[in-house]
């Protein structure tokens, strides 16, 4: 079997890497465009899942797929023309004012989400995940402060607009004893 020569030349075998990853990038997003539109059309009549086995797709491939093309199908992203369908899938999850951020990963690298691992994309969307929920506790927790603080108001204002409340009440006066007194002796002569 004649097998092709590879160029000697570094160059010569990045434009060629550059190229075949651009084409397989590419790939992704084709086939996800498709599976999108055979899903979406019903052009395998309610056998979709049957049909991926026909062109040797999983059904959870075929999600990440169409996942990718409706989230970058419109986008001028090269850079992630290199990436694979699992990468893609994970960046795609990410949402997008995240993506163009630099993040610290755990082995203490700043990348931006384009240029991480599966595994980096998973930590990041785990930080961002518990960030959120974070957030809407610190929220939860903001409202209900502000809640507390209308209804303090609220009882204050009744308190200051009520008319003050005055009891009249009848008080049987003591009787009073003397013999505590020292009265002052008067002598006559």
């Amino acid at each position: 079997m004649n097998e092709l020569q590879l160029s000697n030349d570094l160059t010569t075998i990045e434009t060629e890497i550059k190229s075949y990853q651009n084409i397989a990038g590419q790939s992704i997003f084709e086939i996800g465009r498709r599976l999108k539109h055979v899903k979406e059309n019903d052009l395998a009549h309610g056998e979709f899942v049957k049909w991926l086995e026909r062109v040797n797709i999983t059904r959870d491939y075929s999600s990440k797929y169409m996942r990718v093309y409706e989230e970058f199908n419109n986008s001028n992203v090269v850079s992630t023309r290199h990436l694979g369908v699992t990468a893609l899938n994970e960046l795609a999850q990410i949402p997008e004012i995240e993506r163009t951020k630099e993040h610290t990963t755990s082995k203490g690298e700043v990348k931006t989400p384009d240029k991480m691992t599966v595994r980096e994309l998973r930590e990041l969307k785990k930080q961002l995940k518990q960030r959120d929920e974070q957030n809407a506790q610190l929220q939860s927790q903001v409202e209900q402060a502000q809640r507390s603080e209308e209804i303090a108001k609220k009882q204050l204002e009744d308190a200051e607009s009520k008319e003050p409340e005055v009891i009249e009440k009848y008080m049987e006066p003591e009787a009073v004893s003397y013999t505590h007194l020292k009265l002052p002796t008067i002598l006559l002569v």
